[in-house]
């Protein structure tokens, strides 16, 4: 079986808790033998830990799952980089370089595709930055017919001013129509419901003054009644009915 090991400096391993020297192997026999000493460490939470390191003059991270949740977790996220996101490796998202595992951990190699894009919210970036990556999330609808389930600040990094998106172990299969495209003025032309949410969430819907500023977005057959709980809540604020039809529009938000 072919073999990855990782080399942690000490000081890295007794920051992350972890052994000096981790041993994997991979199920699929055209995976190579590696080892790879790690360079630094990228990002540590409580499902997983990432490391940044060198392969072969490559640059890229190595995700390693914490506990047997987020194992599961990475080996649903390794297949699916094999399999239906294949086709947009490179382009909206980090390329696959291989997954390797142990009785109790695996360990994700991927291009190092830079650092979030934003830490506590979109807020942080412009509003051209934001509609960027709105059109790479766009994009990986329409590629591939799937809606990352957590979508999220933390799960867009960026280098050199390209965004990709990242964290795939939840995926939503999403019925997007390549054909039908809507010009956007408020959330309820743009009848896609996860990108509805997604255009609120990073504060993108047009300003009502220059609803001349439009621009294409891809669209399915979602009504707006579906639009996320987060809209629901503040237009009740002010508006005595909870928009109930396609084209409902609160006048007094």
């Amino acid at each position: 079986m072919p073999q990855l090991t990782v080399t942690i400096s000490p000081s890295i391993a007794e920051m992350t808790r972890s052994t000096a020297e981790l041993a994997f192997t991979s199920t699929l026999n055209s995976a190579p033998d590696l080892r790879i000493d790690v360079d630094s460490l990228a990002y540590m939470g409580p499902h997983s830990i990432v490391y940044r390191a060198n392969l072969a003059g490559l640059n890229v991270v190595l995700k390693f799952s914490t506990n047997e949740q987020s194992f599961e977790d990475l080996t649903r996220e390794a297949d699916v980089y094999q399999g239906p996101l294949a086709p947009v490796q490179g382009s909206l998202i980090p390329r696959f370089h291989g997954y390797y595992k142990n009785e109790r951990q695996g360990c994700l190699i991927l291009e190092d595709c830079g650092k979030p894009a934003a830490y506590l919210s979109f807020s942080e970036l412009s509003r051209e930055e934001r509609k960027k990556i709105l059109h790479v999330l766009t994009e990986f609808h329409r590629l591939t017919g799937l809606h990352p389930d957590d979508f999220a600040e933390r799960n867009v990094v960026c280098m050199d001013g390209k965004y990709k998106l990242i964290d795939f172990h939840e995926l939503i299969e999403h019925e997007c129509h390549p054909g039908l495209v809507v010009q956007m003025r408020w959330p309820t032309d743009m009848v896609c419901t996860h990108l509805s949410v997604a255009v609120i969430d990073m504060d993108l819907l047009p300003d009502d003054s220059t609803s001349a500023r439009t621009y294409p977005v891809l669209a399915n057959h979602a009504r707006f009644s579906q639009i996320s709980a987060g809209y629901y809540r503040q237009c009740a604020v002010s508006c005595p009915e909870l928009p109930s039809q396609a084209h409902h529009r609160c006048t007094t938000t």
